[in-house]
């Protein structure tokens, strides 16, 4: 899907940043997002509330994070910029600090995880990977 289908189809606000993985070299942008289903439209009650889904951006043009150090960052909101971007503004949860994450890219596809995501992966405490 196109970046602006993704802002308008997903609402992240409340939800958690996990991980973040961005591979230079095949120009890829990888987010791990503990999403509010709740938030979602198509949310049916007695499902899960929150789970992690995986975000992948494909042939990123460009990729801007002011801060590389995370923990669980509560993604305040997220909006189409002017050229096509995609912007998160983050909030740090330990001191309620913000900043902002900018992703452009051809397209983004979304992945609901398993609910052993976590476990599985030893993700007790979020991480960014920069892969040249």
């Amino acid at each position: 899907m196109k970046i602006k289908d993704f802002v308008n189809n997903y609402q992240l606000h409340d939800s958690s940043l996990v991980k973040v993985d961005y591979d230079q070299s095949s120009q890829k942008v990888t987010l791990i997002i503990d999403l509010c289903f709740y938030e979602q439209s198509d949310y049916v009650a007695g499902e899960p509330e929150t789970g992690p889904v995986k975000v992948t951006f494909n042939k990123v043009s460009i990729f801007q994070w002011e801060d590389k150090e995370i923990y669980f960052e509560t993604i305040f909101e997220h909006k189409l910029l002017k050229d096509g971007s995609v912007s998160f503004l983050l909030i740090k949860e330990d001191d309620g600090a913000g900043y902002e994450l900018v992703v452009k890219a051809e397209d983004v596809s979304v992945e609901k995880l398993s609910d052993n995501y976590y476990e599985e992966n030893d993700l007790d405490e979020p991480k960014f990977e920069f892969t040249s």
